[in-house]
């Protein structure tokens, strides 16, 4: 059933496992009457996934953006030996 796929696709994202292909269900037909409340239900999950989704993208890019300004160590000029002998 298209809502079970549904409810799964929004699990997957939740947890961060979707795979990023989802494609939204074609030649369905009207939503039957005793499935209504759960479309509507599934239908806000699915925004609220959306936007917990746009947040851990933002976030990461925060990170990625912080860590991109971190410099880039200096090559030494010169070699330095230490002589532990004497």
């Amino acid at each position: 059933m298209a809502l079970d796929a549904l409810e799964l696709d929004i699990a997957a994202a939740v947890s961060g496992e979707a795979s990023g292909n989802w494609v939204a269900p074609t030649g369905l037909g009207p939503i039957p009457a005793e499935l209504k409340g759960r479309a509507e239900l599934l239908a806000e999950a699915q925004t609220e996934a959306m936007g917990m989704v746009a947040e851990a993208q933002s976030q990461a890019a925060k990170h990625i953006n912080a860590l991109d300004r971190i410099p880039e160590p200096q090559e030494r000029s010169r070699l330095a030996i230490l002589d532990a002998t004497g």
